[in-house]
């Protein structure tokens, strides 16, 4: 009896990015990473931002350092344009409220109106319809917190109580309209950065029971455990920084390490190796600001300055990966190289990187071709065709680079990007193209040619248990879904 295989065809769409250059500006010798766009439409600190539908919508915040010195009108900052609009001028909330996006909804609970006086009120604003509805209060009055969307559900964590950091842990269920209360923090923190990766909340930093004045812990939730665990600590101790997350790793910009020191630092996070790095320094020393991550790109707004000790309306945008410029050899391949009974590797030069870095600032272990390869090499030349300065040269097996676009058909260009970090600092990634030649209908051992062996290796798969073609799909010459007798029949027609 023979065999039949049945499959699903599917095709995919392959998009192809440009690089776009920004002006960057000098800093340090080197281009930097924070390029200044347009400012807010006024000075604020203690600002709560979110991103929806590629738009940054910044809300409430104070507007000097006096505590009663409040801006209720929301803010809208359009990142394609670089053009701000004031779309609200509604009064809800106050300053360093919690505040969480769900959906369409903004929720708001707590915050301050002046010194010593903190909020148990909560709000919902709708970003599209504008609308502003009460929801139940809070347990009690709390401020200086974080909160996230857990599911569907509005949940906070820590705060100040109006005596002290407090180990708070609140659950708003929307449906419902009430409040329920989780497992409490291990101890009570404030001011800290707050970060949502999968199931997983990260807390940071912060401000604690202790009366320290900034705190380097390293906290994590699990939203499906109910726990806490303690991680790496951060390497600098800070409060009142921004934090973002990009590509599942956490940045921390700026804050104070004590009152009133304001630093420069980045700090960045790797959950998945549990290991911190330092990023570059912002352009000055920075608190209060917040962060929000659109595209690959951090945008920090407002927050206030050591030099100024004034909220500010200025916002830096962060591209974390600094580009340059590559090449790959060969830089056309075929599907079929990938079945290649004798490795074949190929070669990827790059270097002249957009920041003034070099090649022999790069850290090798770092290095990996489209996330998931390893280079089997590495070497530096001094010069390449192509290259102004100096060029990394890695080598790698064309195999795993093929297959990891999966079945390709007829001629394609395909995106490649070789990404690794400069000791320990930031990262770098560059893209390339390479044009692919995919595979051919009744090539089935695919050797890159139809022909009898390829009528042998059909039969023998389908009547004598013979081997599976390494993609089914080249088998199906018929295209009815099922490699079977009739491909066979096509491709005797075909080579006869």
């Amino acid at each position: 009896m023979g065999r039949m295989v049945t499959f699903l065809v599917a095709t995919g769409l392959f998009m192809i990015g440009s690089l776009k250059a920004a002006k960057a500006q000098e800093y340090d010798g080197l281009l930097s990473p924070y390029v200044e766009v347009s400012s807010m439409p006024g000075p604020r600190w203690y600002m709560e931002a979110h991103a929806h539908s590629d738009y940054i919508y910044c809300f409430v915040g104070q507007c000097s350092t006096a505590e009663s010195c409040l801006e209720y009108a929301v803010w809208r900052y359009d990142p394609s344009s670089d053009v701000w609009d004031v779309v609200d001028t509604s009064t809800f909330g106050g300053w360093a409220t919690y505040s969480s996006l769900i959906g369409d909804d903004v929720y708001f609970a707590g915050g301050g109106i002046q010194a010593g006086w903190f909020k148990d009120s909560v709000f919902r604003y709708n970003i599209v319809t504008q609308q502003i509805d009460t929801l139940a209060n809070l347990p009690e009055p709390l401020t200086t917190g974080r909160a996230f969307n857990d599911n569907g559900m509005f949940h906070l964590l820590g705060g100040h109580n109006g005596y002290h950091p407090y180990d708070a842990n609140y659950i708003y269920d929307p449906e419902s309209d009430s409040w329920a209360v989780g497992i409490s923090l291990p101890d009570g923190l404030e001011r800290y950065g707050l970060a949502k990766i999968d199931s997983l909340v990260y807390l940071l930093g912060g401000r604690g029971l202790g009366g320290y004045p900034a705190s380097n812990i390293n906290l994590v939730y699990n939203t499906i455990t109910k726990t806490f665990d303690f991680l790496s600590a951060l390497p600098v101790a800070v409060r009142d920084m921004g934090c973002a997350v990009i590509d599942k790793k956490i940045y921390l910009f700026g804050g104070r390490t004590s009152n009133p020191v304001f630093v420069d630092i980045v700090q960045v996070y790797d959950p998945a190796t549990d290991t911190w790095q330092m990023g570059p320094s912002l352009p000055f020393q920075w608190a209060f600001m917040a962060a929000v991550q659109v595209d690959g790109a951090v945008y920090l707004m407002g927050g206030i300055t050591e030099d100024l000790g004034l909220p500010i309306d200025k916002v830096y945008k962060f591209s974390p990966y600094i580009s340059g410029v590559v090449m790959i050899s060969p830089n056309t391949m075929y599907a079929f190289q990938a079945y290649s009974i004798d490795t074949i590797m190929a070669v990827i030069y790059f270097g002249d990187f957009t920041d003034g870095h070099t090649v022999d600032d790069i850290d090798p272990a770092s290095l990996n071709i489209n996330s998931t390869i390893t280079p089997t090499s590495w070497n530096t030349l001094p010069s390449y065709p192509g290259f102004v300065g100096k060029v990394m040269e890695i080598t790698f097996s064309i195999r795993d680079f093929i297959l990891g676009y999966g079945p390709l058909w007829d001629t394609t260009i395909q995106v490649y990007t070789v990404s690794g970090e400069f000791n320990g600092k930031c990262g770098f990634s560059i893209d390339g193209e390479v044009t692919m030649f995919g595979h051919t209908s009744g090539d089935v051992n695919a050797d890159g040619a139809v022909n009898i062996g390829d009528l042998t290796y059909l039969v023998d798969f389908l009547f004598n248990g013979g081997a599976e073609p390494p993609i089914p799909e080249t088998a199906d010459l018929d295209h009815s879904g099922a490699v079977n007798v009739a491909d066979v029949t096509e491709l005797v027609r075909v080579l006869f």
